[in-house]
């Protein structure tokens, strides 16, 4: 490498930590968890036979607190009456409501939780528990468990042809989306190695 590709490569370093103390550089990294349940009457205090059914996916932005939601159930006894997302609690333990679901399958829906209830969701202390006229403490029920988080980001291979300045056609680019708060426009270095 050249000092002076050396000199712009460190340039555009200095451009990206710069760039990366912006709140909406920030934003572009949220840290997202995904989180599934399996309702069943089995998992209720006390076990419902039923034939009712349900699973869940949900995903939660750790740094906004949005928490999204996407149940589906079927097969209930009876009309389903309200369904709830409880907590905390461990299986086999009951609790009260955290977020009012609504009823009808599928629910599809998001709300804002606060850092207490995002450590307890993480945890493994929050479930969902749909209701219905026939067992109006609940039908079926799942807890959620949540996997490890997710950078909401993706680092895109840039193509050598795309920059021709000095000896940086000689490097393996790799950049991300221009982020709105950043200065400039088009796409940000973050990493680099030469070929040489």
């Amino acid at each position: 490498m050249t000092l002076n590709t050396k000199l712009l490569a460190g340039a555009l370093a200095l451009i990206l930590v710069a760039g990366m103390t912006s709140p909406a550089f920030a934003g572009a990294f949220d840290q997202i968890v995904e989180c599934t349940a399996n309702l069943d009457g089995a998992q209720e205090v006390q076990p419902v036979d039923t034939e009712g059914t349900g699973s869940a996916t949900l995903s939660l932005d750790t740094n906004t607190g949005l928490l999204n939601w996407n149940i589906e159930f079927s097969d209930l006894s009876g009309v389903n009456t309200a369904s709830h997302i409880h907590g905390p609690a461990l299986e086999g333990q009951n609790a009260g409501v955290q977020v009012p679901l609504g009823i009808g399958s599928p629910i599809i829906g998001g709300t804002n939780i606060d850092g207490s209830q995002q450590a307890d969701l993480l945890a493994g202390l929050w479930y969902i528990n749909i209701h219905s006229e026939n067992f109006l403490g609940g039908e079926i029920r799942g807890q959620i468990n949540c996997g490890e988080p997710q950078v909401a980001g993706e680092l895109l291979p840039l193509d050598s042809t795309a920059l021709l300045i000095g000896g940086l056609s000689s490097m393996s680019m790799w950049m991300i989306p221009t982020v709105a708060g950043l200065a400039g426009a088009g796409l940000y270095l973050v990493k680099y190695r030469t070929r040489d």
